[in-house]
């Protein structure tokens, strides 16, 4: 009775520890399939870049190009919001700018009030040769008067520089509006802030909107990241470019475009510097192509991780 008494609960004690070891041994890690490679389970997929299209000037919309689903890229025109003032505003601004460049162009009374000033100087400096040479064949308010007019043709000159240079700011002026036209102009279109899948429209032809608000949402699905937790003692194993295999799990509810293929390759980017105090498990995220399209956020699947991959470039210490 004593032996059997004493024998449970080390019994107990064995089961516990197993169990326990088990648990360890199935969460974060279905185990190594192959030497150097570690198998992790279950990871899940989530989306690496996803952003909204918002409006980006005051206005009903007037067209949209796109529904959800389309596939569009980065930059292409989503919707047009009502321009008719803005049109306006650039055909102004460039008349504007026309005028300004004509007048900057136009150098004739620059011309004229430097010939003018010419002719004054020679007039002075023949009226004051032939003074000296013949005394009294000028009178003094003749010199004067030939001295005032040489003046007048310098102010002349002067006004007209400044009158030119002025012209040549406003045509200046006049460009810079035209681009400030040209770009009020533009906000009234919504653009795709990075390429990928429209997911769902906010707003659509007909409805108002104020800038900011948002119109059109985008996902990117080129790449996706894989989120999955490992033991701490494997952690240590992988590092920061270590090569990844995701597969689709074998359930029949994952997510999946179309059965072939489920798979997808891709390498670790993130190593949580944290260790779960509870369950010691470390946070690890890798980057798969998706270019195929064929997976979607939120896939359930197995991520098989190599081991000692030599591109690796840094370990992590939890």
């Amino acid at each position: 009775m004593r032996s059997a008494g004493w024998d449970t609960p080390r019994r107990r004690m064995a089961a516990v520890a197993l169990l326990t070891l088990l648990f360890h041994s199935a969460v974060g890690r279905a185990g190594q399939a192959a030497e150097g490679v570690l198998d992790v389970y279950p990871a899940f997929t989530t989306t690496l870049a996803e952003a909204d299209a918002p409006a980006r000037s005051v206005g009903a919309i007037a067209k949209s190009f796109v529904a959800e689903g389309a596939r569009v890229e980065q930059g292409q025109r989503l919707a047009v919001l009502d321009e008719r003032q803005a049109r306006l505003a650039v055909e102004r601004a460039e008349l504007q700018l026309k005028s300004a460049a004509l007048r900057a162009a136009v150098t004739t009374n620059l011309t004229i009030a430097r010939k003018r000033l010419e002719v004054a100087k020679n007039d002075l400096q023949r009226a004051s040769e032939s003074l000296a040479k013949f005394a009294g064949s000028i009178s003094p308010s003749e010199i004067d008067r030939l001295r005032l007019l040489r003046d007048q043709a310098a102010l002349e000159v002067e006004n007209a520089q400044h009158a030119s240079a002025l012209a040549r700011i406003e045509a200046q002026v006049g460009a810079k509006n035209l681009d400030s036209a040209k770009t009020l102009q533009s906000h009234h279109e919504i653009t795709a802030p990075i390429a990928g899948i429209v997911t769902h429209v906010h707003r659509r032809a007909g409805e108002w909107v104020e800038p900011g608000d948002k119109v059109f949402r985008i996902v990117s699905y080129e790449q996706l990241r894989v989120e999955a937790f490992v033991s701490a003692s494997d952690a240590r194993s992988i590092s920061i470019g270590s090569r990844v295999q995701f597969s689709i799990d074998d359930n029949p509810s994952a997510v999946a475009v179309s059965p072939a293929p489920t798979r997808a390759e891709g390498a670790v980017v993130f190593i949580s510097p944290e260790t779960d105090p509870v369950n010691r498990h470390v946070k690890i995220w890798a980057t798969i192509d998706n270019r195929s399209g064929q997976l979607r956020a939120g896939a359930k699947g197995r991520l098989s991780i190599e081991l000692g991959d030599s591109t690796a470039t840094e370990k992590v210490r939890p």
